[in-house]
Formats: C-alpha cells, sequence, structure tokens
C-alpha cells in the first residue's frame, strides 16, 4: 500500500508584480519521491514582515520539500 503524507503549502498569486499575495492549502506527497528537505528562511522572514495569513503562529517553522517528477 503506497502511503502519502498530507502537507499545508504557502501558496501564491501575482506572482511577477506586486500585488502578491498568499494562502495556505493542503497537498499530499508521496515520501517515496521526496529528494531533499531544507529549511525556508524567506517564508519566515514573509511570516514576521505580517505577509503571510494571519492566523499563523509567529513560531511556525517552514521547509521547502524537493521531490523527484
Amino acid at each position: 500500500m503506497k502511503t502519502v503524507t498530507k502537507l499545508v503549502e504557502v501558496a501564491t498569486t501575482g506572482i511577477y508584480n506586486r500585488s502578491r499575495k498568499y494562502s495556505l492549502r493542503e497537498v499530499f506527497v508521496n515520501p517515496d519521491f521526496v529528494v531533499s528537505l531544507m529549511p525556508d528562511n524567506n517564508m519566515t522572514k514573509l511570516l514576521k514582515e505580517g505577509e503571510l495569513p494571519e492566523d499563523l503562529d509567529q513560531r511556525q517553522q517552514f521547509t521547502r520539500v524537493l521531490v523527484h517528477e
């Protein structure tokens, strides 16, 4: 039986202009295809600047997940 892991992704809109907005959405990842995990300090910075959804705890940590396509 294949196992998948539910994660929460920080999704963006308006990537190419200054009206960038962030939202959260659930995604499912097969751990067998995860290549690497890296801290995402840029998201931590955006959280501290108030750019991310306001219901996030300020102690939240973020990880960039690289999957094999």
